[in-house]
C-alpha cells in the first residue's frame, strides 16, 4: 500500500502552473472508488435480473389461443360498460395491447396496484417462473382451483379460475380487444 501512495505522490497534476499531488491522490482515489461501486452496482442489477426460456415470446400467442382475452372483455349488457378483471402477469412481460384494456394486466412489479385488487376481478394468471412464488405477498386469492387452459412448454402456463372458464372466448383476438376499447380521446 506504500508504494502506490508513493507512486501516486510522484504523479503530479499541472494545475495553474504548480504542480498538486494531493490531487492527484484525491483524482486517483475517486476512480478507486468509483470502479468499487461501478461493481457492487452491476452486481445488484445482475442478481435481480431475470432471464426467461426464448419459448417466452410464444405466451402472448398462447393467451389468445386459450381464449383468456375473454375473461377480460366483460361486459354489462345494458350500459356496455366493461366490468373490472385482471389477468396478473410478471413484471417483464409487457401485453401486445394498447388502449384501455392494457390496464386489466396487473403486473407483479406495479406496487399497491395487486394488494388493491379486489380477489372477485382477477380472472387470470400467466404463470411465468417465479411468479407463483410472489404472488402470496401480494394478493390474498387462493390459486388452488384453477384451471390450466394453456402452456408454452418450459416458459409459461395460463391459469384461470374455475367460475372463469365458461368466459373464454377463442375467437376474440388482441386486434379485436383494442377495437372494442381503444385510446381515450
Amino acid at each position: 500500500m506504500n508504494k502506490f501512495f508513493h507512486r501516486i505522490l510522484d504523479w503530479e497534476i499541472m494545475m495553474f502552473g504548480k504542480n498538486r499531488p494531493f490531487e492527484a491522490i484525491i483524482i486517483s482515489l475517486l476512480a478507486v472508488f468509483s470502479g468499487i461501486g461501478g461493481a457492487i452496482l452491476q452486481d445488484s442489477f445482475v442478481s435481480s435480473a431475470h432471464v426467461y426460456p426464448d419459448a417466452t415470446v410464444e405466451c402472448w400467442d398462447m393467451v389468445e389461443e386459450s381464449g383468456s382475452l375473454g375473461t377480460i372483455m366483460l361486459e354489462n349488457q345494458t350500459t356496455g360498460q366493461p366490468y373490472a378483471s385482471f389477468i396478473i402477469i410478471s413484471a417483464q412481460m409487457v401485453p401486445p395491447v394498447k388502449g384501455l384494456k392494457y390496464y386489466s394486466f396487473l403486473r407483479d412489479g406495479d406496487g399497491t396496484r395487486i394488494p388493491n385488487t379486489p380477489v372477485g376481478t382477477i380472472r387470470g394468471v400467466l404463470e411465468t417462473p417465479g411468479l407463483f412464488e410472489k404472488l402470496p405477498q401480494l394478493t390474498e386469492a387462493s390459486f388452488e382451483n384453477w384451471t390450466l387452459v394453456g402452456e408454452v412448454e418450459g416458459a409459461c402456463r395460463m391459469w384461470v379460475p374455475q367460475n372463469a372458464t365458461v368466459l373464454l372466448d377463442p375467437t376474440m383476438t388482441w386486434e379485436l380487444v383494442y377495437a372494442r376499447h381503444p385510446n381515450p380521446p
